[in-house]
This record gives structure tokens, C-alpha cells and sequence, in this order.
């Protein structure tokens, strides 16, 4: 069974709201006349302050999401895991990107499909494979078979050409 609020229980929580959507009001003015201040600042402040300032304000934009502005600006995930494979030579194992991305393989069947999906232009599209653990191996490994053209046979995902989605 429900408790009735009494008067004074429902002055104080709807006053309570209240001031819940005037914050919320006020962080999101503040962030946003912030974010066009740090943007105008950006080249004139050195980095540790940039990094700094966004700490302090966030990195929030709206409904939009998190977004970063400024130098410091950290590249999307299948980036990272892009420019870490092709500093290895296109090959890494699993217990390399956990240990330097914190990715493990759950998370890269995702990556490796936004490695296709999210490159900017076809030419740019990195297709990945998985190599799982053999008796010898005590970790998988994440190889770099193509960038661009997909490769004969691939059966990973499979890119969507605009002329195709219409």
C-alpha cells in the first residue's frame, strides 16, 4: 500500500523537482556557452589547462552525447584499435588490445565491424579477422587482411553502399 503524502511532503517534493530542472537548466546554459568559449581558446591555452578546463566542465553537449572539443580530442574506438594493429605490423593479439584499449572480445566483434562501417570513404574501410586460440596459443589474434577493397571470400561483415540502400 501507497503512503498519502501529506501537504508538507508534497510542497517539499515538488519543490525538490524543481530545483532538479533549474540545474539541470543552468548546467546545460553553462556548459554549452562554455564549450563555444574553450573553442574560441583553444590555440591560445596550452594543453594541461585545455584538459583541465574540460575536466572541470564536461564534455557534455546537449542530448548529442559526450563530445570532446579542443586538441585533446580522442579518436573513435575502432580507431584506436586501426592504428594499433597497423603499428604492429596488422597484427595484434587479444591480450595486447585488452591490455592497452581495455577491449576485450565481446567488444571487438563490434569494433571490427565499425572498422567497415563507420570509415569515412570505401577506401578507408580496414577489414579485420579473428584468429581464435589453438592449444599452442594461449590468445587469439586480430589480423588486418584488406584496407579498401574487400578481400576474396570475406564473410564478416559486409559494408552497405549508399546505391544499395535506396
Amino acid at each position: 500500500m501507497e503512503k498519502e503524502l501529506t501537504e508538507r511532503e508534497a510542497e517539499l517534493l515538488a519543490k525538490k523537482e524543481a530545483q532538479k530542472v533549474e540545474w539541470a537548466r543552468m548546467k546545460k546554459n553553462l556548459r554549452d556557452n562554455l564549450n563555444v568559449i574553450v573553442e574560441a581558446v583553444q590555440d591560445v591555452i596550452d594543453e594541461q589547462t585545455m584538459a583541465d578546463l574540460l575536466k572541470c566542465i564536461g564534455k557534455e553537449r546537449g542530448k548529442g552525447g559526450a563530445k570532446k572539443v579542443g586538441k585533446g580530442r580522442t579518436p573513435a574506438v575502432w580507431k584506436q584499435v586501426v592504428d594499433l594493429l597497423q603499428a604492429n605490423g596488422g597484427v595484434a593479439t587479444e591480450l595486447d588490445i585488452f591490455m592497452k584499449l581495455k577491449i576485450g572480445e565481446a567488444r571487438m566483434k563490434t569494433v571490427m565491424a565499425e572498422a567497415i562501417k563507420k570509415a569515412p570513404t570505401p577506401e578507408e574501410r580496414v577489414y579485420i579477422t579473428f584468429t581464435p586460440a589453438t592449444e599452442n596459443e594461449d590468445f587469439g589474434t586480430y589480423t588486418i587482411v584488406a584496407i579498401g577493397e574487400e578481400p576474396e571470400g570475406w564473410d564478416g561483415y559486409k559494408p552497405v553502399d549508399e546505391e544499395e540502400e535506396i
